[in-house]
């Protein structure tokens, strides 16, 4: 107790520099042990702060700055001498982090178009109604990229479909590199991994999804890309239905 009855204090005199020994401009807070003082601070260009009015104690000082790591550090104030203190902050560590995502866009796999690492190419029923195809592989031809047919057997219905360089014929005998799915299921044939273009209704088709490049997810011989088909169903197309009818002294319903 001083002679006019008030309790001693001290002080803390703060400095804080950059790793190259630089003054720098941080913030923090000095919180005392026994829950006394709690103060927030800020360093002027200098780098210095200085605590005044301190009651004896033990404090705990903590120092932060944008891109650079938490300092704490433990102080005993005993006397009415300024405690001086020196802070080097350190830079922070750097962290990232790297999402990887699989090129699959067949049912089932929550992933949109701009998720798959493909220049994926996608067309819908009317897209195909207004092309004027023949058949799926027609459309294939005239809209998408990379597509090409080849009729070796004069018949449009059962053409071979190149695609970058794969084959997808319906010619038993041709090197295959491109599968084909409907709703999921694989439509290559077991023997030979042939495809029937002709056998695949462009009239219940409701999406399709051609996406390149080899992936083993898709199967055998999928060097080239895979071709993933919608069909239509009762709850996204549901048609179109006119019932009329008529009956005795003038009697009408539709």
């Amino acid at each position: 107790m001083t002679l006019d009855g008030q309790s001693p204090t001290g002080e803390i005199r703060l400095e804080v520099k950059d790793p190259s020994g630089a003054a720098m401009e941080a913030s923090g807070r000095l919180e005392g042990a026994a829950g006394g003082a709690n103060r927030i601070f800020a360093t002027d260009p200098r780098g210095s702060y200085t605590f005044e009015s301190l009651p004896y104690g033990r404090y705990r000082l903590e120092v932060s700055k944008n891109g650079f790591a938490t300092q704490a550090i433990s102080i005993n104030v005993q006397s009415q001498t300024p405690v001086s203190r020196t802070v080097t902050m350190a830079l922070a560590s750097a962290s990232s982090s790297v999402t990887v995502i699989a090129a699959a866009p067949l049912p089932g796999v929550d992933l949109t178009r701009e998720e798959i690492p493909a220049p994926v190419q996608t067309a819908n029923q009317r897209d195909i109604e207004d092309s004027g195809a023949l058949d799926l592989s027609d459309f294939m031809n005239r809209r998408l990229n990379g597509v090409h047919l080849n009729e070796v057997q004069g018949n449009p219905f059962q053409s071979d479909l190149n695609y970058r360089g794969y084959n997808a014929s319906p010619l038993l005998g041709t090197p295959q590199g491109f599968s084909v799915y409907m709703d999921g299921v694989r439509l290559n044939q077991p023997f030979g991994d042939v495809v029937s273009w002709d056998l695949i209704p462009r009239l219940a088709i409701a999406e399709t999804i051609l996406m390149p490049g080899s992936n083993p997810l898709f199967g055998l011989n999928t060097l080239g890309g895979a071709l993933s088909i919608q069909t239509k169903d009762g709850h996204s197309n549901p048609g179109t239905a006119l019932e009329i009818s008529g009956g005795s002294f003038r009697a009408q319903g539709s």
